[in-house]
C-alpha cells in the first residue's frame, strides 16, 4: 500500500513539472516571434504625425508671411500720407488796390499754426476742421475777405491762402475814421493805413454821431455800394465830387460836387441810382442853360422830380 502511493505522487508530481515547463515554452515562443516593428509602432507614429504637424504650420505661415508684411506696410504708408503738420505755409493773394491792408505773412503763419496746433484732430487729413480754422482766422483778422485752405495729397504740410478785403469807403465818424469794405464792414483805423490817398477811396463824413468799431458793421452794404455807383457816376461824366456827407436824417446822402456852391440830396432808400443821379445831370444842364446857380442844394431823392434851393 505504501509503495503505490509514493508512485502516484510521483506520477502526479511529473505531471505537474511538465505542464509547467509547457506552458514556460509557449510563453518564450510567443515573445521571441513578436516582430520589431510591433514594439515600435507606438512610438514612431505620433512622432510622424508632430513632424507633418509642424510642417504644415511652417507652410501655412510662410504662405501668409508676405501678406502679413505687404499689409503692415501699407498700413505704415497710409498713416504716413494721412499725417498733416500743423505748421502751415500762408501765401496771399493780394492786388494792388488792397494789399496795403495785409499785415507781415509771419503774422498769419504764427495764428494759422496756433490754430492748426490747438486741436488733436488737425494733424490728420481727415479729421482736421478747416471751416472752424477758417472761421477763426476771419474774426482774428477782419482785413482778410477769404481764407481758403489746401490739403496736400501726398505732402503734409498745408497751404492757407488769405485775401484781404478790396477797401470800399473811407467813413469818418465821432471815433474816427475807418476803411470799409463793401460789406460796409469797419477793416482798420484810416491812420494804421500808409500812403491811404493813393487808393483815391471817397471819404464819407457820418453826421449820425453812432460810435464805430473796428470788425463792426458801420454801414449797410447796399449803403455802401450807392455811394460807389454815385460816385462813379459823376466821375464817368468829369463832375468830380468834394465831399460826401451822411447826415442826421434817415436814408440821405448828400453829395458835394467841386466848383459850385451847392450840394445835391441822394435818397440811399432807392435802388434806382441811376435815375437819380440822371435827373440830377438834367437839372444841372438844365440850370446852366438859364444861368441858374442854386445857392443850397439840388434834391432829387424823389423818382423823375428834383427840387432846388
Amino acid at each position: 500500500m505504501k509503495f503505490g502511493r509514493k508512485k502516484k505522487q510521483a506520477q502526479a508530481t511529473a505531471n505537474r513539472r511538465q505542464v509547467i515547463g509547457s506552458s514556460r515554452t509557449s510563453a518564450f515562443s510567443y515573445h521571441a516571434n513578436r516582430k520589431e516593428q510591433d514594439y515600435n509602432l507606438g512610438r514612431q507614429q505620433p512622432r510622424e504625425q508632430d513632424v507633418r504637424s509642424r510642417a504644415r504650420v511652417i507652410r501655412y505661415w510662410q504662405q501668409r508671411l508676405g501678406m502679413l508684411v505687404a499689409g503692415i506696410v501699407l498700413i505704415v504708408c497710409v498713416l504716413d500720407i494721412l499725417h498733416l503738420s500743423t505748421t502751415p505755409k500762408v501765401i496771399s493773394l493780394t492786388t494792388t488796390s488792397n494789399n496795403y491792408f495785409l499785415q507781415p505773412t509771419s503774422i498769419y503763419e504764427v495764428a494759422a499754426t496756433k490754430l492748426f496746433k490747438s486741436s488733436l484732430l488737425n494733424d490728420n487729413k481727415l479729421t482736421i476742421n478747416t471751416s472752424d480754422i477758417k472761421q477763426k482766422l476771419q474774426q482774428q483778422f477782419p482785413e482778410l475777405s477769404d481764407v481758403s485752405i489746401t490739403l496736400p495729397l501726398m505732402s503734409h504740410r498745408p497751404i492757407v491762402y488769405i485775401a484781404p478785403t478790396t477797401p470800399s469807403v473811407v467813413l469818418s465818424t465821432v471815433s474816427g475814421s475807418f476803411v470799409l469794405d463793401n460789406n460796409g464792414k469797419a477793416l482798420i483805423r484810416a491812420d494804421a493805413v500808409a500812403d491811404l490817398s493813393k487808393l483815391g477811396l471817397p471819404t464819407v463824413v457820418d453826421q449820425s454821431g453812432l460810435a464805430v468799431k473796428a470788425d463792426e458793421v458801420a454801414l449797410p452794404s447796399n449803403s455802401v455800394a450807392f455811394i460807389q455807383s454815385v460816385v462813379a457816376e459823376l466821375h464817368a461824366k468829369a463832375i468830380p465830387v468834394n465831399g460826401l456827407t451822411l447826415p442826421a436824417a434817415a436814408y440821405e446822402l448828400d453829395i458835394k460836387p467841386s466848383g459850385v456852391g451847392y450840394f445835391v440830396k441822394f435818397n440811399l432808400h432807392s435802388t434806382n441810382v441811376l435815375q437819380q443821379v440822371g435827373t440830377y445831370l438834367a437839372v444841372r444842364t438844365r440850370l446852366a442853360s438859364q444861368n441858374i446857380t442854386p445857392a443850397s442844394y439840388i434834391d432829387v431823392r424823389l423818382d423823375g422830380r428834383a427840387y432846388y434851393k
